[in-house]
């Protein structure tokens, strides 16, 4: 189920359809919305409170500070800097990542193949070093630790490129 769920906001940036879900679930043992409750009590996905997905990590169906654009010109969102570091690695494409980054400069981080690589300079953000270094001196109640991009692509890369694959 989460894979139908993932694959459906990958090609259309939205939550499937009730009747795919329980289309998705007829072949197991339990229901969709038993599933679904799983995926949200596991933080893979967020639920409202009828039930319906309002996010499926990476993905958010409404527009985030991070859009992710696929071949195509598809866009996505995802739910922070990680997670649309993740996305491409999950789909196995090339993707652009278009991300406000901290103190409003807008940051494009250009994934390919394996690389990515930032074009210029919720709780997870791209920044500059400098602009990091200023966002966690202000805020000391929220740990932490600043990644370099070659670690935050690997993070994203490892949390999320498996989730498609079989």
């Amino acid at each position: 189920m989460q894979q139908a769920v993932l694959r459906s906001f990958a090609a259309t940036g939205r939550p499937p359809a009730k009747e795919t879900l329980d289309r998705v679930a007829a072949d197991g043992s339990l229901t969709a919305a038993e599933v679904l409750s799983a995926l949200h009590r596991g933080d893979y996905a967020r639920l409202d409170t009828a039930g319906r997905i309002v996010a499926a990590c990476p993905f958010s169906p409404e527009p985030t500070r991070h859009r992710v654009t696929l071949p195509g010109g598809r866009t996505v969102f995802a739910m922070c800097a990680i997670d649309a570091l993740g996305i491409p690695a999950m789909l196995g494409t090339d993707a652009r990542i278009d991300s406000a980054g901290l103190g409003g400069h807008g940051i494009v981080v250009t994934v390919r193949g394996a690389q990515a690589e930032a074009v210029c300079c919720g709780h997870l953000n791209f920044a500059s070093r400098s602009a990091a270094g200023t966002w966690t001196a202000a805020h000391p109640d929220v740990p932490g630790t600043v990644l370099e991009l070659d670690q935050a692509h690997e993070l994203g890369r490892e949390i999320f490129g498996p989730l498609l694959n079989s």
